[in-house]
């Protein structure tokens, strides 16, 4: 371990101060998008992340924040989020016998309907579909 950390240490001190920034940014919003999906699926948020809702708490300017995330993975800020709500949805589809319609209030969608057209065109289908193929690959 001593090794790696040795070697980890060389590396990051390797890189130059802008890109440690970015990546600490980077972090900084990961860790914000967590907690406001777990606020706005406990009921303590009423409305799903948004790069804007992201920046604000981050004291960034969204198109700041958006254009360092693209730098950092390649992804806007906006498919970074579309992405984690995604997974956030799948796991309460496998992990649950919620509804979709309540799996989409809990992610904060206020129109359920936009939610299944949102999860269709992520995941290529339905929440429905998604559930029930899920669950047949768990059983064999």
């Amino acid at each position: 371990l001593h090794k790696v950390r040795s070697a980890y240490a060389r590396q990051v001190s390797v890189q130059p101060a802008e890109t440690r920034t970015r990546k600490a940014v980077f972090n900084r919003f990961r860790k914000e998008l967590d907690d406001h999906i777990f606020k706005v699926s406990q009921g303590e948020e009423k409305e799903a992340p948004s790069v804007s809702t992201l920046a604000e708490a981050l004291h960034l300017n969204a198109n700041y924040l958006n254009a360092l995330i693209k730098e950092v993975t390649g992804k806007t800020a906006s498919s970074f989020i579309q992405e984690r709500l995604l997974l956030e949805a799948k796991a309460y589809l496998v992990h649950s016998n919620l509804q979709a319609a309540e799996i989409a209030f809990k992610l904060g969608f206020e129109n359920p309907p936009y939610f299944n057209r949102f999860f269709k065109k992520l995941a290529g289908a339905s929440p429905l579909e998604f559930r029930k193929s899920a669950l047949q690959e768990l059983t064999l």
